[in-house]
């Protein structure tokens, strides 16, 4: 059989795109040290995002208002994950209970 003879096949390309990294999403009461320090995790196969904290909103409850709006902003994959960083010694106890 002749290669010019063949019928040519419906192939199905739509495949959903495969992303190469896993996310990290960092929500944090600090802004600058914290980007600074995730920063030297990067990797191809790891992605670090650091959510820093604005108008010196840093207590518990609004870091985790903010990794809870990027959750509902943005499509996350199975295996990408979401930290809270805070400094368990400077708050009371009764704040760090509210975001456990």
């Amino acid at each position: 059989m002749a290669l010019t003879t063949r019928k040519k096949r419906p192939v199905d390309q739509v495949q959903q795109p495969e992303r190469d990294a896993r996310l990290i999403v960092i929500a944090t009461e600090g802004h600058k040290t914290e980007i600074r320090y995730f920063k030297l995790f990067g990797s191809k196969r790891l992605q670090v995002l650091v959510l820093p904290s604005k108008d010196d909103k840093s207590a518990p409850q609004h870091v985790l208002a903010r990794l809870r709006e990027f959750r509902e902003t943005y499509q996350l994959d199975g295996e990408d994950e979401l930290w809270l960083m805070i400094d368990v010694d400077r708050w009371p106890v009764k704040a760090l209970s509210e975001v456990t």
